[in-house]
């Protein structure tokens, strides 16, 4: 008997394996929208107005969804892969018998949902970061810092189209402005600069107005109030 306890234990992980993933259920997918040609607004005129010819009743008829912040032409598409990607994922975490990587997807799933792991530790996890920056108490230190949120935060250098979540710059890829056959380095300020020389210089009351809000608000304010 001894020589058949091997296959009866992999028969049996085999069955239990099928049977966890049987409790597994996928999301549906959402519905995927095509071009409705019935959206376009005929009443209004096209070389007047071609947004609204164009998107008018498309807004209209899409009101932004009370759970997401923004909508658009690309939200169906966008959810339909990000179910794709979580069906991966929780099939991933809910299968005891994954290996390789799709061990690794299912830990990596796991750990990102486990809320009530994070609430127990606090912030205890941020202890060590925070600590480094407390260490900035000149300017010499200020390299070493920058370099170490940079190092450890991705998110905080790869900025998004004007790098305003970056410290100090951002540092990423992107089309070459000359070429767009080339992939090139791009560097552009951070979030704690004005976007342009006229900001700092200008004379005009436009601008003097937007520096006074500079220094009560921050730049975010400035540049969604800039021209």
């Amino acid at each position: 008997m001894n020589r058949y306890w091997p296959i009866l234990l992999t028969l049996l992980a085999s069955v239990t394996a099928s049977a966890q993933e049987r409790n597994y259920t996928p999301m549906p997918l959402p519905k995927l929208e095509v071009f409705d040609a019935t959206l376009i607004d005929k009443s209004k005129d096209a070389c007047t107005d071609f947004f609204q010819y164009t998107c008018g009743k498309w807004i209209d008829a899409h009101p932004i969804p009370d759970e997401m912040p923004m909508t658009g032409v690309f939200l169906p598409l966008l959810l339909y892969n990000d179910t794709i990607l979580r069906n991966a994922m929780e099939k991933a975490a809910a299968d005891p018998q994954a290996a390789g990587s799709e061990r690794q997807i299912g830990d990596f799933w796991r750990s990102c949902m486990d809320q009530a792991g994070r609430d127990a530790n606090g912030k205890a996890w941020l202890k060590p970061h925070l600590e480094i920056v407390e260490g900035l108490k000149s300017k010499k230190d200020l390299s070493r810092v920058l370099a170490y949120v940079h190092m450890n935060f991705p998110a905080a250098w790869e900025g998004d189209d004007n790098s305003t979540k970056t410290p100090l710059f951002g540092f990423g890829s992107t089309q070459d402005a000359e070429d767009a056959s080339k992939v090139v380095a791009q560097i552009d300020q951070g979030g704690m600069a004005l976007p342009a020389l006229d900001y700092y210089l200008d004379p005009g009351e436009h601008f003097n107005d937007l520096r006074a809000q500079y220094v009560a608000h921050g730049a975010e304010d400035v540049r969604a109030g800039g021209r």
